[in-house]
């Protein structure tokens, strides 16, 4: 009812000529009855249509009244500079090092004074946010070194405008030179150069701050708004650790989470007054408890996420990004995830800032009953809802993908939205094992046994030490077995299950508790009527996979249903 409501008040593309189709069609029929027809009564039927052009044209003008059409939504991206200083300046070392979060500062300062100040229908995308739709992917990262690729990455992500630039030390001055992509267009539209005089660490930060605000300025200029300076708070990054904090941040986009670390608490020894420290020490522990598998030692980061990012929000209750993190982390929290936790510290964020994409990826791991409270009543809303806020969310757009495939069929349209979800992940990272893999599953959904067969043989390049490669190989020529007609399923079958039976066999001999592989090779061995390697496959299937899979419960069916002398 929502998208009929949206169509027909004009709110997306279609409504008017809707409209103007429905009077065309009424005016027609009552022009042609009037003049043709000998028998009815004309007053009667005039007032009876005049009545329902009224009706229509009332009920579109009250829907427009009520739900009038949003302009377009523009995103804005901010990249951090890059460093354009080499390792072989060996007598600028220790300064390149100490000055190398110049650029995360500057993006993020800018895009936290921009977004306070902007409408709903301008999303300014922060710096993270762009950053982690690659990840460092080597084929997918993206540079102001290499214009076509980046282009390339910002219209996919449909920004209208990209900020991105360089920074370089040049003895004690700082030199940046940003550079304003509008995307449409492909050209850099505007150069920004700024000198920043080394001089103190706290001339730095003023200097940094007003570069941010001047930035935010004419990005404003060029999506035709006007900048509110009022309603942004320098405050927070004027701390005089925003030097370390920002190095930390750059340490932590490249995977250097304990030096990352180290540059945090630094940055919270200088002002341990600044919300933005405590932030990026709650952070730093929170991606370091979501990679250790000790029990032990997630609980010691699990307790100190927690203080730090609680503690930023005491000194700012404004800072919306230590909220939203806070909940995100909360669903990592063991010996359960915090639900409720999290879902107030969701409702906080997003009552500070709703454009934050976080809040609705995070939404989307969590009940029905929870979605419902943000006005969203499926898992798919909540992560269209996401990427709409932020068209560049790689994790979204895999867990849209995972969430058709578990509602389609074979062939069917959920299907083919897996796959253009899928299909966006996989731009956004090519090398990414699980982009890869989902690319295949939707293929397979599909019947595109080809481009499936082709992702993986780039998979097996890229990834040969692990066994889903073989694994999936073994799924897709054994589907590409079960679609051959009857006349060809002769030969052509049985030389296709030999070929998936191969690659199932390295996959356990890879990874031998692979309870799937087990369950594809014991149907192979029915179709050969081998019943002894059969049995024994789904043995192994009862024994690898836990009692609650539906393969299990599959194996244990076949088992009694075509071996019923064998017991499960």
């Amino acid at each position: 009812m929502e998208n009929i409501i949206r169509f027909l008040s004009g709110e997306v593309p279609g409504g008017f000529f809707l409209y103007f189709c429905i009077i065309f069609i009424l005016s027609f029929f009552f022009w042609y009855i009037v003049r043709h027809s000998p028998v009815v009564n004309k007053r009667k039927f005039s007032i009876f249509m005049f009545t329902a052009l009224g009706f229509v044209t009332l009920t579109f003008t009250i829907l427009r009244i009520a739900r009038p059409p949003q302009p377009d939504v523009i995103y804005v991206g901010i990249l951090p500079l890059e460093n354009e200083n080499t390792p072989a300046d060996s007598s600028l070392r220790n300064m390149i090092d100490k000055y190398s979060g110049t650029g995360w500062a500057l993006a993020e300062a800018s895009s936290r004074y921009s977004e306070l100040s902007s409408p709903q229908h301008i999303n300014f995308l922060r710096p993270e946010w762009l950053v982690s739709s690659h990840d460092n992917d080597s084929l997918g990262k993206v540079s102001v070194f290499d214009d076509a690729h980046l282009l390339d990455w910002a219209t996919l992500i449909k920004l209208k405008f990209l900020a991105a630039g360089t920074f370089k030390v040049t003895g004690n001055i700082l030199q940046l030179n940003i550079l304003l992509y509008e995307i449409a267009t492909r050209k850099s539209i505007r150069q920004i150069p700024i000198s920043i005089p080394l001089t103190s660490e706290k001339e730095w930060a003023e200097r940094l701050s007003s570069a941010s605000i001047e930035l935010s300025k004419i990005l404003y200029q060029y999506v035709d708004e006007q900048f509110d300076e009022s309603k942004i708070d320098q405050k927070i990054f004027l701390t005089p650790g925003l030097l370390n904090y920002s190095r930390g941040k750059y340490l932590l986009a490249n995977k250097l989470i304990d030096s990352s670390l180290y540059a945090f608490q630094l940055a919270l020894k200088n002002d341990s007054a600044g919300s933005l420290n405590w932030y990026g020490m709650g952070v730093a522990h929170g991606e370091l408890m979501l990679r250790t598998k000790d029990n032990k030692t997630h609980q010691f980061h699990q307790y100190r996420t927690e203080y730090y990012l609680k503690k930023a929000g005491q000194i700012d209750e404004t800072f919306q990004p230590s909220i939203s993190a806070l909940a995100k982390y909360y669903m990592f929290f063991k010996p359960e995830p915090r639900y409720l936790d999290a879902e107030i510290a969701l409702i906080g964020a997003n009552e500070l800032y709703n454009r934050d994409y976080n809040v609705y990826y995070v939404l989307s791991y969590m009940q029905k009953l929870r979605w419902e409270s943000f006005g969203l009543s499926s898992k798919e809303e909540v992560l269209q809802k996401a990427i709409r806020l932020n068209p560049g969310g790689f994790d979204s757009y895999i867990n849209l993908g995972k969430s058709y495939i578990e509602l389609s069929k074979p062939h069917d349209s959920r299907a083919k939205l897996a796959m253009d979800n899928y299909s966006v992940a996989h731009q956004l990272r090519p090398i990414d094992f699980e982009a890869i893999t989902g690319m295949v599953l939707a293929c397979d959904y599909v019947g595109m046994y080809d481009r499936a067969l082709k992702l993986l043989e780039f998979a097996e390049k890229i990834h040969p030490e692990k066994a889903d490669v073989y694994y999936n190989l073994g799924i897709i020529n054994y589907h590409i077995g079960v679609s051959f007609k009857p006349k060809r399923k002769k030969n052509e079958e049985r030389a296709q299950y030999l070929i998936a039976e191969a690659y199932f066999k390295k996959a356990v001999q890879m990874k031998p508790n692979h309870g799937y592989a087990y369950m594809y090779l014991a149907k192979i061995y029915a179709e050969f009527k081998n019943d002894h390697d059969a049995i024994e496959a789904l043995r192994m299937v009862m024994k690898i996979l836990d009692r609650d899979d539906k393969y299990r419960e599959e194996a244990r069916r076949k088992l009694n249903e075509f071996f019923p002398d064998v017991e499960g």
